[in-house]
């Protein structure tokens, strides 16, 4: 995947390095991927640039556009098909078995077989490549990658770490509470939002929250924001698939999807048991013109499904991803500064009391307005 697609994932991060695009891409460069020729059994990675995941020629001409560095993280393997090497076992196995004229073999041995034909087959696999686009703001001190899932991000941590010598800060909701707000989060008392819930359990998760009290101003006709920067008039609208959750009696997790997950009686339910909204369909509005939409995991703040306004194709691939980069640095801001609101009203011991009893009211009653 890339940043540039029609659609994308997307994960937002803060680093703390102070350089230069001229020593970021000498750095860079000097932990790019090893040639391909290297690669034996133990996988490779490093950075490549946009142009395929095995160009290695890292500079200014192939990875600068406008402000930001464009680069991919990729990481060369090979891979035994589980499929096949359970067939390459199991063969293995019946003529072990055929010779010592027995009827079956112990665990012990089977898994003596398998550890062989890995050191067998492993060398002959061809190499399977992988990558996560980049893109580092160097003046932000902010990067964006397509990478979402926990091992991939792992890795891409450790990555900077070694070329650029600092730590990547996640803006999940404790990292962008304190990072962009100067809020603790682990400071803020528990909310909960159903005025009957399941038990005394209570998930207290600042994203979670911020998710479901979206879903109450959605319903009750606070869907247009103020955030500043000019961004007056921005305009919130939920949808599902939606994912509820709270670790207590019963399920601790729902997944609704197809038709209208909100509407409906299981999303009511949860809610009243006590689960808050985990994952959202949402889509902003910043602009006549300007719709962004995406399913917002509420436990990190990665976007799935990110669909920003389209953008004329006809062009240099890096006009056209210089142009993607300010959509997302737009629809980064202006999520994060919603994300804001949410935290100023939520540290507001009166405000925030006054919109609990708000709460309180409109969920028994939200089925009748859905």
């Amino acid at each position: 995947m890339s940043l540039a697609n029609p659609t994308l994932s997307l994960n937002v991060f803060e680093f703390e390095a102070k350089t230069s695009a001229e020593e970021a891409l000498e750095a860079l460069a000097g932990q790019a991927i090893p040639p391909i020729e290297t690669l034996n059994v133990e996988p490779i990675s490093g950075w490549s640039t946009p142009r395929f995941l095995l160009d290695r020629e890292i500079s200014d001409d192939t990875c600068r556009a406008d402000k930001y560095l464009h680069v991919n993280f990729a990481r060369a393997e090979r891979k035994i098909p589980k499929s096949l090497l359970t067939a390459y076992c199991r063969m293995e196995e019946l003529a072990v078995m055929k010779e010592r004229g027995l009827q079956s073999l112990s665990r012990k041995e089977k898994a003596a077989i398998k550890d062989e034909m890995k050191k067998r087959m492993l060398p002959k696999m061809p190499p399977q490549l992988t990558g996560s686009d980049v893109a580092l703001d160097l003046p932000a001190r902010r990067l964006y990658t397509d990478a979402t899932s926990k091992g991939r991000i792992e890795k891409l941590e450790l990555l900077l770490a070694q070329t650029l010598h600092t730590a990547m800060v996640p803006l999940d909701p404790a990292g962008a509470a304190v990072r962009l707000f100067n809020v603790q989060a682990e400071d803020l008392a528990p909310v909960v939002f159903s005025p009957k819930p399941n038990g005394d359990f209570v998930v207290n998760n600042v994203g979670f929250d911020f998710l479901t009290w979206l879903l109450f101003c959605n319903e009750t006709n606070r869907v247009s924001f103020d955030l500043g920067g000019g961004l007056r008039d921005v305009r919130v609208a939920l949808d599902g698939p939606v994912g509820l959750r709270l670790e207590a009696q019963g399920a601790h997790r729902v997944a609704l999807r197809d038709g209208a997950p909100l509407g409906g009686v299981e999303c009511q339910a949860a809610l009243l048991s006590g689960k808050k909204i985990s994952s959202i369909k949402m889509a902003l509005q910043l602009g006549p013109e300007e719709v962004y939409s995406a399913v917002v995991d509420g436990g990190a703040f990665s976007f799935h499904s990110l669909k920003p306004p389209a953008l004329d194709a006809n062009r240099d691939a890096r006009e056209i991803f210089v142009d993607r980069m300010r959509q997302l640095q737009v629809f980064a801001d202006a999520f994060y500064a919603l994300f804001g609101l949410f935290l100023r009203e939520r540290t507001d011991g009166d405000v925030w009391n006054r919109t609990m009893r708000d709460v309180h009211a409109w969920l028994p009653k939200r089925r009748a307005q859905a």
